[in-house]
């Protein structure tokens, strides 16, 4: 019997001794060669299995994000220029960066501590890199529980589970909507009086109400995150999740201009956050419509979310290309340079963030390829209790010893690349009117063509009168989207690309060093010269919204086919994103329409929610303030199609509304809207919706609507 249990001790210690310390990993991580303890995962009781083993580097594990993706069922995303993974999961989003502490959290930058940093590791036995993510963190975010087993080094995720006791409340609608004295307040939607924690955050001006014992159930799917700009001079943006599900509650988070005095307010099955003595009621106050939980986008369609507002920009300042930092009154910077890879560093002091923790630009100027920016943890650097933004210059490979010009003017800080190479090339914005000058290394001759469709202007001169470099100049104003250069064996191409249509007149001599031209906005809009992109929503394995076995897709389609006959018929030039029944990814239909430098965006869509009674056309639309590829108020366009519908149909309209959280939207450069036709949950609206002449009817409105607008723009 003692040599038995002698035996199975001696069998226990080997394989403990060969999981802590045979069991291992041969890896490679930024260029250093290491063996790490591996380690087993086990997913809901279940054993998981991959070619590429989990491992243990500190005292963290890290997996491989094809873990996440596999076990999980979440959806994963690479940028390779950035070198991050992008993970969503039933409505929560992650932004994990090889080598970076930061990550964002539903769009909220958190920091990492330094075993949890996302790796690019080689495995040296396949030779083959995997991104390798702390599986703790990513775990909890997505809402599963972690254990760990040191004594087989093995990784426990389990699915919470969590039962309803029925005592908790719902949260079917949370809003940003003006009152009657013109501020802002906060609406929410529930089935009954709240229970709540409030907390303010001077750091941030952020005002947090945390809802207990209450579930998050807005656009009818469950746990869906929120996040909202307001065009307020109180609140500028609104956010909401469910914060836990062990117990259930939901945060609010709305962002301040500055500390303000509030109250809350509850009245029937609706609660209120009210600022600076706003009221409910007012004599004469007109009544609110019932607010609809929309579905105008599937849940693929709603996975990205608005970054706020841009500290940084990038400008013409002098005549010269400059990167710009806004919001600093401080005159006490520090200019690091840094290597492997080469970034140049600028550490500006008693200075906090606008936006995000963390903003990323991608701004190219010069040898600077990327711009970033956070609030610098500055404690270990510059001591204690420093407020300290730190904006980071990405450099180009093979740029030798870049140096920076550093401007502190009032209320900003301007930084210019030295020896631009983009100095030969200068541009002058007068609204409505440009004036460029491109500076030759002696006089020679030149052609100049205009691409009316394509509202582009093509310079070709001999390779060798002119110094300027391979790249894109950008401009980004109301008239002027880029200049880019394009050497070849002979020749050198500078191409303009407008935002509309120009009128240009060359004011140099042929024998002349510089090149001077001068392009006016063309305020006669031709539609042989218009190019206007017509998106079917959903399609495919996006059904959109279905009633009675009728889907959203097909819908949208048949409209969108009629609408393109018809703008093709009067010599619009079109383009379809879907033609037929296939699915598009979200960020491809912008993308489509930004790719072609087209004139409008317009995206059909049908309605539906939970209730039969509600009816009437929409329009929704991103305002300028929603998104940094909008020079010019969206409004307008969005006003013009909704009368154009309304006076065609005769039909009620239930009003023209502001979705700067959706990416068809957000992300065309170009002014865009989306019509929700008519509610398929409403009886009366669905046959009218599948009819013909009904959407005869709407497409004719359209058509009404941009003509008016180009009229008038």
């Amino acid at each position: 019997m003692r040599r038995i249990i002698l035996t199975s001790i001696i069998m226990l210690f080997i394989t403990l001794f060969s999981v802590s310390f045979g069991n291992s990993v041969d890896i490679n991580v930024n260029g250093s060669a290491m063996a790490v303890p591996r380690v087993a995962v086990v997913m809901d009781g279940k054993s998981t299995s991959s070619e590429f083993s989990s491992f243990i580097m500190g005292n963290r594990t890290l997996v491989p994000i094809r873990f996440v993706a596999e076990s999980f069922g979440a959806d994963v995303g690479w940028n390779a220029a950035t070198k991050t993974a992008t993970v969503t999961h039933k409505g929560n989003r992650l932004d994990l960066t090889i080598d970076s502490n930061v990550v964002l959290v539903n769009g909220n930058a958190m920091s990492l501590e330094e075993n949890s940093i996302p790796k690019l590791v080689t495995y040296t036995a396949m030779n083959e890199a995997k991104t390798m993510v702390p599986v703790r963190f990513v775990s909890e975010i997505m809402g599963y529980e972690v254990g760990w087993d040191s004594a087989s080094y093995t990784a426990m995720i389990n699915t919470p589970k969590v039962q309803e006791t029925g005592d908790e409340r719902t949260i079917s609608g949370i809003h940003a909507e003006e009152g009657w004295n013109g501020n802002y307040r906060i609406r929410i939607q529930t089935d009954g009086e709240l229970k709540y924690n409030t907390m303010f955050l001077p750091s941030s001006n952020k005002l947090v109400l945390d809802i207990e014992n209450s579930i998050l159930d807005v656009d009818g799917s469950k746990a869906r995150p929120g996040d909202v700009v307001v065009d307020d001079e109180l609140i500028t943006r609104l956010q909401y999740s469910q914060f836990t599900i062990s117990p259930y509650s939901t945060r609010i988070v709305m962002t301040l201009n500055k500390e303000q005095d509030f109250r809350i307010v509850q009245e029937d099955d609706e609660a209120y956050v009210l600022f600076q003595g706003d009221q409910l009621e007012m004599p004469e106050e007109p009544a609110r419509p019932e607010e609809p939980v929309r579905e105008e986008e599937s849940e693929d369609e709603d996975k990205d979310e608005y970054t706020g507002p841009s500290m940084i920009r990038q400008e013409i300042i002098d005549g010269k290309q400059a990167i710009v930092v806004y919001g600093v009154e401080s005159q006490d910077y520090q200019v690091i340079k840094l290597s492997d890879p080469t970034r140049l560093v600028i550490d500006i002091m008693d200075t906090k963030i606008i936006g995000e923790l963390y903003q990323e630009y991608d701004y190219r100027l010069n040898f600077i390829k990327g711009v970033r920016a956070s609030q610098f943890d500055s404690n270990k650097t510059y001591g204690p209790d420093k407020e300290v933004v730190r904006v980071v210059l990405d450099i180009m490979d093979g740029a030798e010893d870049p140096g920076i010009i550093v401007l502190p003017e009032r209320g900003r800080l301007v930084i210019i690349p030295e020896e631009n190479a983009w100095d030969a090339l200068q541009y002058e914005n007068r609204g409505t009117e440009s004036v460029f000058e491109i500076r030759n290394l002696f006089p020679a001759q030149y052609d100049i063509n205009y691409d009316e469709l394509r509202k582009e202007i093509e310079i070709t001169l001999p390779v060798t009168a002119t110094d300027l470099p391979d790249g894109i100049f950008e401009i980004g104003d109301q008239l002027v989207r880029d200049v880019s250069v394009e050497r070849g064996r002979n020749d050198t191409k500078i191409t303009i690309r407008f935002r509309r249509g120009v009128v240009y007149s060359v004011l140099s001599r042929p024998e002349e060093q510089v090149i001077r031209l001068q392009a006016i906005r063309n305020e006669v809009v031709l539609p042989q010269n218009t190019t206007i992109v017509v998106d079917a929503g959903h399609g495919g394995k996006d059904p959109g919204a279905v009633k009675g076995g009728i889907n959203e897709r097909d819908i949208n389609l048949q409209t969108s086919l009629k609408l393109r006959d018809a703008l093709l018929a009067r010599g619009y030039n079109v383009i379809m994103t879907r033609d037929t029944d296939v699915f598009i990814d979200l960020y491809s239909r912008p993308r489509i329409a930004n790719e072609n430098n087209a004139d409008l965006f317009i995206s059909l869509h049908a309605n539906a929610t939970m209730s039969s009674s509600i009816n009437g056309l929409e329009i929704l639309y991103c305002p300028a303030y929603g998104s940094d590829k909008k020079m010019y108020e969206q409004f307008p366009f969005a006003e013009f199609i909704y009368n154009g519908i309304l006076n065609q149909t005769g039909r009620t309209g239930r009003g023209i509304i502001k979705r700067p959280e959706l990416v068809v939207l957000r992300e065309t450069e170009m002014p865009a809207v989306l019509v929700e036709t008519g509610y398929m949950t409403n009886p009366e609206e669905l046959s009218l919706v599948l009819s013909d002449y009904y959407q005869n009817q709407v497409v004719q409105g359209i058509i009404n609507g941009v003509e008016q607008y180009f009229k008038e723009y």
